[in-house]
């Protein structure tokens, strides 16, 4: 009897046990998943405010105030999802550093050039050349770093090659590839001539 009795109160306590353990793991869940929920709906409202603000070569800017704005939004995302496994911290970082590049604002060069290098080791895992494309073209427009320059220019070439680029990537790599032509022009020109 004694033994049931233990039995009966021993099963309590192990079913409270594991109640409390699938509670705590669900509620971890569903932190992740809220948080990826509003990390993705923050950085798309950003993509969308981007898209509207800048000219269709992504050269210039239509709305500064509006683009500062989707930045806002992507970075919000972006810190919302770099928490999350996956790969909508990429898609958000990716346009935060587009719209960056296009806005041009220099503060937060660091932080900038450490997310070009997150999503340039991302491409070359995952081959993803869009996101190499942002890589380089943050790179070019913030570094201060020639060598980081030149080792973003000899990535452009492959970059241009690639079959996969849709019209829009086309027109992103033909654009830092003549970024690339003027810093290499520049350079033969500071060298002396020797003869």
């Amino acid at each position: 009897m004694f033994i049931a009795v233990l039995a009966i109160f021993g099963w309590g306590a192990i079913e409270e046990t594991i109640r409390a353990a699938v509670k705590s793991e669900t509620a971890e869940r569903l932190k992740a998943l809220e948080d990826e929920l509003r990390g993705r709906a923050l950085a798309l409202g950003g993509f969308v405010m981007g898209e509207i603000s800048v000219s269709d070569d992504y050269l210039s800017v239509t709305s500064a105030e509006r683009l500062k704005n989707a930045v806002n939004g992507c970075t919000q995302g972006y810190e919302l999802l770099k928490s999350v496994e996956g790969a909508g911290q990429y898609m958000a970082l990716n346009n935060l550093l587009t719209y960056s590049c296009i806005l041009g604002e220099k503060a937060r060069r660091g932080f900038l050039l450490e997310g070009a290098r997150k999503l340039r080791k991302a491409g070359e895992e995952h081959d993803v050349p869009n996101l190499l494309l942002t890589s380089c073209r943050t790179i070019l427009t913030f570094s201060l770093d020639p060598q980081e320059k030149d080792d973003a220019c000899r990535m452009i070439p492959d970059l241009q090659a690639d079959p996969r680029l849709n019209p829009k990537e086309k027109r992103e790599a033909d654009y830092l590839a003549s970024i690339c032509e003027k810093r290499a022009g520049g350079a033969r020109r500071e060298q002396p001539l020797r003869g």
